[in-house]
């Protein structure tokens, strides 16, 4: 999962934003944000897309500070989010009315949040998503929680008693922006996508974005039992997706079946020529373990996709199982991507 930052002045909060997600960041992001803090500093003009565009690169992080794009992002895709830190206030940098997306209720009047977009995001997602959006959704303001002003938008939800002065964070105060940055830092969703990022960017960038996806809802979803089939299912699909795309950039045509004037990519073909690449040295140079692991994760994956293959007597497949098809896929994926951009 990931986290949406909406603020209109990022550049002059950059150092603040540095800051606030520098667990996520790597050195080569750091070092281009400090880049951009010597350009501010020295009085150059920087855009803030540059900076949107730089701590990105973090995969962890997403940042807005335009409103009608912000919304749209929320609109198109907010069950991605496990935490929103929004500022309640981002009419410095001007939208027009016709830039709002669309949505259909005549409660969401963007002219009454005028200067309180903020309050627009909250509302439209409590309307999607119920009580359980405001335990994600931070406010950022340049007035201490105990002076909220419109307060009448946000009545409904101090009425309910599931939000409080804690969920204003006071720009510029200390304690309010340590408070948050220990939120941050200890998001268990976030932090299991920042451990497993080099396989998520390896999958995106390669493949596609879906792929990575599944690939992060298996690690999460890796100790559920319930999850045993579908985790295997989707283990077997990113693998074949992972061999094709080699076959397809290494242009292997030894691993293809001909039907007519088409031609079809055969995985058993793939595994059988990895094996035997080992002795001859072609051009995938994957070593024992990739070979065997390709090997071995191939086969199983099919066998176990549906347990109704099991006899009753039979070992039954369990969360080590998974949890092994995991590892082997991980090492795959790290081999996938030396392989791709040798």
């Amino acid at each position: 999962m990931k986290i949406l930052y909406v603020e209109d002045e990022i550049v002059k909060h950059l150092g603040k934003i540095e800051k606030l997600f520098g667990k996520y960041l790597s050195e080569e992001v750091i070092q281009e944000l400090g880049e951009l803090k010597a350009d501010i500093n020295d009085g150059i003009a920087i855009d803030p897309k540059e900076i949107k565009q730089t701590i990105e690169k973090s995969g962890i992080v997403e940042i807005e500070y335009h409103f009608p794009d912000a919304l749209k992002k929320v609109v198109l895709g907010y069950e991605k989010y496990d935490l929103f830190v929004i500022d309640r206030n981002l009419a410095s940098v001007g939208y027009k009315k016709e830039e709002i997306p669309p949505i259909t209720s005549p409660k969401f009047d963007v002219e009454k949040y005028k200067e309180r977009e903020g309050d627009y995001f909250l509302n439209y997602l409590f309307c999607r998503e119920g009580v359980k959006i405001l335990k994600k959704f931070y406010f950022l303001s340049a007035y201490e929680a105990t002076d909220i002003r419109n307060r009448e938008n946000l009545e409904y939800f101090f009425d309910i008693g599931e939000f409080s002065k804690e969920k204003f964070i006071e720009k510029g105060n200390e304690k309010d922006e340590k408070r948050l940055r220990e939120l941050i830092d200890n998001l268990e969703t976030v932090k299991l996508r920042y451990d497993n990022q080099r396989y998520i960017q390896a999958l995106l960038l390669n493949i596609n974005s879906e792929i990575s996806e599944t690939f992060f809802q298996i690690v999460m979803r890796q100790y559920l039992a319930d999850d045993i089939t579908s985790n295997v299912i989707n283990i077997r699909s990113i693998y074949e997706n992972i061999i094709q795309k080699i076959a397809e950039k290494k242009n292997i045509t030894e691993v293809y079946d001909t039907q007519g004037n088409q031609k079809k990519f055969n995985g058993d073909k793939f595994v059988k020529y990895l094996y035997d690449n080992t002795t001859r040295k072609t051009r995938l140079k994957a070593g024992p373990v990739i070979s065997i692991f390709a090997k071995g994760l191939f086969p199983l994956a099919s066998a176990l996709e549906a347990h109704k293959n099991f006899k009753r007597e039979d070992y039954q497949p369990s969360l080590e199982t998974v949890q092994a098809l995991v590892s082997m896929l991980k090492d795959i994926i790290l081999w996938f991507e030396d392989v791709v951009n040798s």
